[in-house]
């Protein structure tokens, strides 16, 4: 069994501040969304084709197994029992399951992350799939969740050198490596680090909007919008108001 807590009304700081590596890229649509284990997963399962039962089934594995590592075998039996309910079900009904897990408060959003900003080639065989699934959420007709092209927040805490870099690259245009985890509500989001990323939309094709998760979320009042792993982004402004900064971004 899961604890949470009832009474709980803000963000939660590790889900919505921990701090997201970002690529430089050469334009809007270079490598758009790429990631690198789902990349690699791809490549080893192409031969199972759409087999969702046995995709299911290997992340159900493959959750398990790194909850076991971790300690954290409650939650691993939970999350694995959870995913297989629904390894005969049609896509949108998985990619629902896996994201409505991922807003969890378990070992399995962190871990997640961790191996995606890492690009931890150890991972690809017990996170790929799941991760594959999640992915899926701007593509799977039939998925339910609204596209969010209004602007949504992320605090953060950067360092002097990474809030230079961002200056230095106004203008151009970079990738967060894993998903991330952004809100609608700007006051909580400020609480975090001492960075506010302002992201905005182009609202123009798939990529360029975030899903809105609310409804799939163990904690909705959060006003989670999750955005692609590789998601492009343009720089547009970095201010700095006393001890906070202001980053200013467009997902394209």
């Amino acid at each position: 069994r899961i604890l949470v807590d009832p009474t709980a009304r803000h963000l939660r700081e590790e889900r919505f501040s921990i701090p997201q590596i970002s690529r430089s890229i050469k334009s809007d649509s270079d490598q758009q969304h790429f990631c690198f284990i789902i990349a690699e997963w791809l490549l080893k399962n192409k031969k199972d084709k759409d087999d969702h039962p046995k995709w299911v089934e290997q992340a159900a594995k493959g959750i398990y197994q790194e909850g076991l590592n971790l300690g954290k075998r409650t939650e691993a039996l939970y999350l694995a029992r959870k995913l297989r309910e629904v390894k005969d079900k049609q896509q949108h009904e998985i990619v629902r399951r896996c994201i409505h897990l991922y807003t969890k408060e378990t070992f399995l959003y962190k871990l997640i992350n961790k191996a995606l900003r890492e690009e931890d080639k150890s991972k690809v065989d017990t996170l790929g799939a799941f991760c594959y699934y999640i992915s899926l959420m701007n593509y799977t007709q039939g998925f339910g969740p609204s596209f969010h092209t209004n602007t949504v927040y992320r605090g953060m805490t950067l360092t002097r050198e990474e809030i230079s870099d961002y200056k230095a690259s106004i203008g151009k245009y970079k990738a967060w490596l894993a998903f991330n985890s952004t809100s609608k509500i700007r006051g909580e989001a400020e609480v975090f680090g001492n960075t506010l990323f302002v992201i905005n939309f182009t609202g123009m094709s798939r990529h360029g909007s975030g899903i809105d998760i609310r409804d799939l979320s163990r904690y909705p009042y959060e006003e989670e919008v999750l955005l692609q792993t590789g998601t492009n982004f343009r720089v547009d402004k970095v201010e700095e108001v006393g001890p906070k900064c202001r980053i200013h971004v467009t997902v394209v």
